[in-house]
């Protein structure tokens, strides 16, 4: 389902019901938690709608909310804040205010100035996977493995964790396999945009790995719609940032660790 069409719906949900909730939209939708909150914050800034904690409501349902730096003004008890790797005007002002303030706040998946981090070794986190999907292929692949990797370039965590997948399975099988890398943003339209183009050009690709769950959800769903054999497909991600992926593991034979 492409973005436009996810837009349409929530807003009629949001019509019919009053109040969505992001964990209900994202397993609607068969999307990540992740990219429903992209979704509601991008139709938020064109006033749509208005973000609540874990979901969004109608935009007449509720009062204009204050700024963040006005939180004592407005009765806000503010102990802390978790900050997602994002890249724009509202987190780095959000950053910037919360330093002023001396308000501690977590930088959750990639690290920020100021901040303290909560997440992986991303670099380490995608040689660990290099090595077991190494390791999987030289046992059980006869054919020329040809990978496709599905990364994020704009971010260093995203980078980091495809640079370290990509070296691990250059130092362990060498001039013996193929890799095709290809930014798709860590979006799943744009994810599912540029995979398509990368299978439809590139039919023998058998090795998928995606930067979060949205590449690789998007990753597979392309490699579905072109028709292909899943059977003769090995599929690995970093993730987990909801119930959607680990569905997937539990249940799509191709998506293997």
């Amino acid at each position: 389902m492409l973005q436009a069409e996810r837009e349409f719906r929530i807003l009629n949900l949001i019509d019919n019901q009053g109040a969505v909730s992001v964990r209900e939209l994202a397993e609607l939708f068969d999307v990540t938690e992740v990219t429903v909150r992209r979704d509601l914050q991008r139709m938020e800034s064109r006033e749509l709608l208005r973000r609540t904690h874990g979901g969004a409501i109608s935009t007449e349902q509720i009062a204009e909310v204050e700024h963040p730096a006005t939180y004592e003004k407005s009765g806000v008890d503010v102990d802390a804040l978790i900050i997602s790797p994002v890249n724009n005007r509202a987190a780095h002002t959000l950053r910037e205010k919360a330093i002023r303030n001396e308000i501690p706040f977590l930088a959750e998946s990639c690290p920020q100035d100021g901040a303290i981090y909560l997440g992986p070794h991303n670099f380490e986190a995608g040689r660990q996977l290099g090595i077991w999907t190494a390791d999987y292929i030289a046992a059980n692949f006869r054919q020329e493995p040809i990978v496709l990797v599905l990364t994020q370039h704009s971010l260093p965590n995203t980078l980091e964790r495809s640079q370290g997948f990509i070296n691990e399975l250059n130092n362990r099988l060498g001039h013996d396999i193929t890799i095709i890398s290809v930014d798709g943003n860590a979006l799943y339209d744009q994810s599912y945009q540029v995979a398509y183009e990368a299978l439809r050009s590139n039919p023998h690709i058998n090795v998928i790995f995606g930067i979060n769950d949205d590449s690789l959800l998007a990753g597979l769903q392309a490699y579905a719609d072109l028709g292909f054999d899943l059977e003769q497909l090995l599929a690995v991600n970093i993730g987990g940032e909801g119930s959607t992926i680990f569905n997937k593991l539990m249940n799509v034979e191709a998506f293997k660790a």
